[in-house]
């Protein structure tokens, strides 16, 4: 059976050039030049009716050379137009600015007869200072074959599969239509790709003569403009129209014009263009409607500019019949700007003009139905009821947008106030009518939102595969939202030092994450914000924000910035969401010795309930730093001195059960509970006993973390107390507990035989050299501890054992960080011999040497600010330390003033270096100290002017001006020195000075100016 050959068509010969219209042509050869003959910066050589000296299309050349294309749509080409066109360009070439290196004649039909080669080759020869070439529609074709992309573009996809040769994988796709235009537009211009051109030009015909047809032109330039997706250049053509309107008298129609462009550039954060749209109705005319249209916009621009929001507290009387729907876009302005601060009550003020408002547009055409929904937001989320808007949602009576916002600001309302499974639940229904309505980008922020709940009450480990889905959705979704605007030219105004810039950008930012429910959004427009309000000084309102973000350290931080005021949250301590009341304990523990003595039982009384619902298991609570029961424990030790007797008894019984312990078993709560304790038993003569049981029951567990925190909490109670802890103390010891052991030397007057062999023990490990090496670097001594066991030894023991810790500090590869407990450990075991001229020499050796050991250089290599491993915190130039030590050292005049020499010489020399100096400048005692008052009083660390404080107290002499001064120091670790001092001070200004502290704003001051 014979094989039946296949039959091959062949492929479309030439494109159909010559049956394309002018535009088309033109539009092509534009095409060819710059995408195929590689020219840029390619332009139509002028317009219709305008002179182009045979060209049409102009371009340049990667050598930067100019070429020229003239179109000629034929349908048949011959010599004679060859030599016309030719003939034409070379006549008028001289009006043209720029030499043509190369002119190419593009004829839309064939042009392959002899007579025109023949013609084209005198041409060439004749003109040499000009490359002429004829293209036609054979060679169009063969340019295009390859060029798929093109031919799909300006013929179509049948045509393409036709005439182009199968696609190599290297080769560009072909682009779709709106991108071709767009590109056409950066290229051309958004008016002439979109045709919106020839209505602008019939609006300028228009204008002087019939203003009202001109409208109508401009109005289908705006339409055109955007459906090209060029909505800005639309927004340009408004301003012309409302100008028209009013050259009509339409004054009316004219403003309510500019009232929609104000809403629409304020609602995308154009607020200069805005503040443009809000004065241009007034200022063309003065009628009831535009004014109150001005009125309205000037309200609103006072709250997006004001950086603290300027709410005016009425606002009916700008409601109007003429304006509705924008005086019910203020309302929600305003509403969504009281927000931001949870202590403002403009909304509750403003309640029954929200409800009235809503009533009033809710069937008003245009955007009545949205802004009414809005507003009932509002409505909804100070109230609590959402029946109505749920019960509309789930019924689909609104549309999806709005069951989307309804849903969305249900759940966000849920997590604000802890109600993890209602806002996962609403999220989720938002999620759903976010992707069914095409709004993939809000659908990932809902998805981020539940997730961020979930792992707010159940850890990181609720994350799953959310963020994997967050970014699939964020992908779909490429187009901006304003809040992304708003935060991307925030964070740049930030980025310029442009505060006053940021700060209503990022309330904007606030306002559109609230608004839409997004609440991983609204999180970070808090946090940013009370950054931003922190460094310019707004502490309170920073320290709120960060309250609601659950930034417990930096709300800590802030409240710690200014020691003298005092930043009221205990309006969040109430508050259901864990997080919130856990963060403002926090704060309050940051400044519990600022909190007025009023509000301490109200504090501490809060505080214990939490603990009591712990206990009851009814408390809601986290694991992370905002946690709400660890926080109000962390307040409770703060103001342990504080403290009703009867809460002091109470928190006594909830931290009972926290002592107990398995070996080497640390709990969260030790810190605090540690000074929870000893804070009861300095204070509390009534439960003194029971704080002390739980302090020695800590101490009792023989833990280096706890323990060694309880003995330093328990030094000056054991020396006041000491037959209320001998006994235990000794037991313990006993034990081989060698914190007891230390605390209870200090009660000893002779030392028992077991305390010389614990103290023989001691020094034996004083003896011993570092262990440091250029291979291991060991951080930690124990040295100070050991001297405290060893201070009971004789003194040419003693001496000895200072003598091996100066020898020790210099060994080469011991850290900064060691080198301070070996000055330590000799300050303990030497400060009160005789004889210590070679000590006190070798101290001063130390003070003097600036040079880091090897250690210091191990210890910091690769510690780069950017790298990935660092290590921060540890000591590296330790003069100041030796300082201290040689100050307790010396015993002559002559030593003294060679310490304070060297000290004054060393006063900033490192960030703690100061409060080393001070005590030894302290140690020194010299008569004639009172002279360094004026410059210690004027340094910078606090340490110092406490100095000045203790000094001026000790004198008669000292001027009562500089006693003023610390009496009104910024810091109050000062002006408590100098309240502690003031009680047995002889000059004769103390008095007057003491009744200032007297009313100090630190409780702390006040009790010590009181003893």
């Amino acid at each position: 059976m014979d094989q039946v050959t296949p039959v091959s068509y062949p492929r479309l010969e030439l494109l159909p050039t010559h049956e394309m219209p002018w535009e088309g042509l033109e539009r092509l050869l534009r095409r060819i030049a710059q995408d195929v003959e590689g020219l840029r910066d390619v332009q139509l050589y002028g317009v219709r009716g305008q002179s182009q000296y045979g060209l049409d299309v102009v371009g340049t050349a990667p050598d930067g050379s100019r070429h020229g294309i003239q179109g000629k749509r034929y349908r048949t080409f011959t010599k004679l137009d060859l030599t016309k066109a030719v003939n034409k360009f070379i006549s008028k070439r001289g009006n043209i600015p720029f030499p043509i290196a190369r002119l190419v004649v593009a004829a839309g039909c064939l042009a392959e007869r002899t007579e025109i080669t023949h013609e084209l080759y005198r041409l060439q020869d004749l003109h040499t200072d000009v490359q002429i070439e004829l293209w036609h529609q054979r060679t169009i074709s063969d340019k295009l074959r390859n060029r798929r992309d093109i031919v799909v573009e300006l013929f179509s996809e049948a045509v393409a599969d036709a005439f182009c040769l199968p696609a190599p994988l290297h080769v560009v796709a072909a682009p779709s239509p709106d991108r071709v235009t767009l590109a056409d537009a950066l290229l051309y211009g958004p008016a002439e790709i979109t045709g919106a051109a020839q209505h602008l030009a019939g609006a300028d015909n228009l204008s002087s003569t019939n203003p009202l047809s001109a409208v109508a032109e401009l109005e289908q330039a705006a339409k055109l403009l955007a459906e090209g997706g060029f909505t800005a250049h639309a927004t340009v053509v408004l301003d012309r129209r409302a100008a028209l309107l009013t050259q009509a008298d339409e004054h009316d129609k004219a403003a309510r014009l500019q009232d929609s462009a104000f809403w629409s550039a304020l609602e995308d954060g154009r607020h200069d263009d805005a503040e443009t749209h809000a004065r241009n109705p007034k200022k063309n005319a003065n009628t009831a409607v535009s004014k109150t249209f001005s009125d309205i916009a000037a309200a609103a621009i006072n709250i997006v500019r004001h950086p603290l929001g300027a709410l005016p507290p009425q606002l009916e009387q700008l409601r109007t019949d003429s304006a509705e729907l924008s005086f019910a876009r203020l309302l929600i302005l305003a509403a969504e700007d009281a927000a931001i601060d949870p202590s403002n009550t403009w909304r509750q003020d403003n309640l029954a003009a929200l409800i009235t408002q809503a009533n009033l547009i809710e069937g008003s055409p245009s955007d009545g139905a949205v802004l009414a929904c809005k507003l009932r937001l509002e409505v909804a989320s100070l109230t609590g009821d959402w029946i109505g808007l749920l019960g509309k949602a789930r019924k689909h009576q609104v549309p999806r947008d709005q069951a989307m916002l309804i849903y969305a600001r249900n759940a966000m309302y849920h997590a604000e106030r802890g109600e993890s499974e209602q806002a996962e639940a609403s999220w989720a229904d938002a999620m759903t009518q976010a992707c069914l309505n095409g709004q993939n980008g809000a659908a990932a922020e809902y998805v981020a939102a539940r997730t961020f709940i979930r792992v707010r009450f159940r850890g990181p480990i609720a994350q799953n595969n959310d963020h994997q889905l967050v970014r699939s959705l964020r992908a779909q979704s490429p187009a901006s939202t304003s809040a992304e605007r708003f935060e991307e030219k925030a964070m740049r105004a930030l980025l310029d030092d442009k505060p006053h810039v940021a700060v209503p950008l990022l309330r904007a930012l606030h306002r559109a994450a609230y608004s839409a429910g997004a609440w991983v959004q609204l999180d970070r427009a808090r946090r940013l914000l009370a950054n931003a309000y922190g460094s310019a000084g707004e502490s309170l309102l920073a320290v709120k924000l960060h309250v609601l973000g659950a930034q417990s350290k930096k709300a800590a931080s802030v409240a710690k910035e200014d020691p003298n005021t005092y930043l009221d949250v205990r309006e969040f301590l109430s508050s259901p969401a864990y997080w919130v009341a856990g963060t403002a304990y926090r704060v309050l523990a940051a400044e519990a010795d600022l909190i007025p003595d009023n509000d301490v039982g109200f504090v501490t009384d809060s505080a214990l309930s939490v603990l009591d619902d712990a206990a009851a298991n009814k408390l809601q609570d986290g694991i992370y730093d905002s946690s709400v029961w660890r926080n109000a424990i962390t307040a409770l030790a703060a103001l342990a001195k504080r403290l009703p007797d009867e809460h002091a008894l109470r928190i006594l019984e909830h931290s009972r059960p926290w002592v107990p312990r398995e070996p080497g078993r640390h709990r969260r709560t030790d810190d605090d509970h540690v000074r929870l304790c000893a804070g009861i038993a300095f204070a509390h003569p009534v439960h003194r006993a029971d704080a002390i049981d739980q302090l020695l029951g800590l101490l009792e567990a023989n833990d280096s973390a706890v323990s060694r925190k309880t003995e330093h909490a328990m030094a000056d109670l054991v020396q006041q107390h000491p037959e209320m802890v001998r006994e235990r103390l000794a037991r313990m010891t006993a034990d081989g507990n060698p914190y007891a052991a230390r605390l209870l030397l200090l009660i000893t007057g002779q030392p028992t035989e077991e305390q010389l062999i614990a103290a023989a023990a001691a020094g034996e490990r004083l003896r011993k050299p570092p262990t440091s090496t250029a291979h291991s670097l060991g951080i930690g001594t124990g040295a100070a501890g050991q001297a405290l066991l060893a201070r009971v030894l004789p003194s040419d023991e003693r001496r000895e054992l200072a003598r091996h810790q100066l020898a020790h500090a210099a060994f080469p590869f011991e850290p900064g960080e060691n080198r301070s407990e070996y000055y330590d450990a000799a300050r303990i075991l030497a400060h009160d011999l005789d004889d210590v001229d070679d000590l006190f020499d070798n101290a001063m050796l130390h003070a003097h040497n600036s040079t880091p050991s090897r250690g210091d250089i191990l210890n910091n290599l690769g510690n780069h600010p950017l790298g990935m491993f660092r290590m921060t915190g540890f000591t590296v130039d330790t003069r100041a330390h030796a300082l201290w030590l040689a100050a307790l050292l010396a015993r002559t005049d002559e030593q003294k003033q060679e310490v304070r020499a060297l000290g004054y010489l060393l006063i900033g020399s490192t960030e703690n270096a100061d409060w080393y100096i001070a005590h030894a400048f302290q140690a020194l005692d010299l008569a004639d100290a009172d002279h360094d008052l004026a410059f210690l009083a004027s340094q910078p660390h606090w340490a110092l002017r406490s100095l000045a404080a203790w000094i001026w107290t000790r004198s008669a002499d000292a001027a009562a001006s500089i006693g003023s001064l610390l009496t009104n120091d910024a810091d109050p670790r000062v002006r408590c020195t100098f309240a502690e001092g003031a009680s047995n001070s002889n000059n004769p200004a103390t008095p007057d000075l003491r009744e200032i502290l007297l009313t100090d704003p630190c409780h702390s001051v006040r009790q010590c100016a009181r003893q």
